[in-house]
């Protein structure tokens, strides 16, 4: 019974930071000042900006949820070392 509690609550948090860490994302995407739903509304051809595949674009994504992964994971670390008191 020990094992089954410690594996579910595993998976919610799991679950939780993996949803929590995709709506911090596109909330920094729709913070930045030239991207509204994804795309780059500053690419402008004439002016040199070169426009990403969607795997590229999806490399990109990934690489920065990593990080906000590693961010959430460290400040709740520092957290749980500090203690209470």
């Amino acid at each position: 019974m020990d094992i089954l509690s410690i594996v579910v609550t595993l998976f919610g948090v799991c679950t939780s930071l993996g949803l929590g860490v995709r709506q911090i994302y596109k909330g920094l995407v729709r913070l930045d000042a030239g991207t509204y739903r994804g795309t780059n509304s500053n690419a402008d051809p004439m002016l040199g900006f070169t426009t990403e595949t969607e795997d590229e674009i999806a490399d990109i994504e990934t690489n920065r949820q990593i990080i906000i992964i590693w961010c959430i994971t460290a400040i709740a670390t520092v957290s749980v070392v500090s203690g209470i008191g």
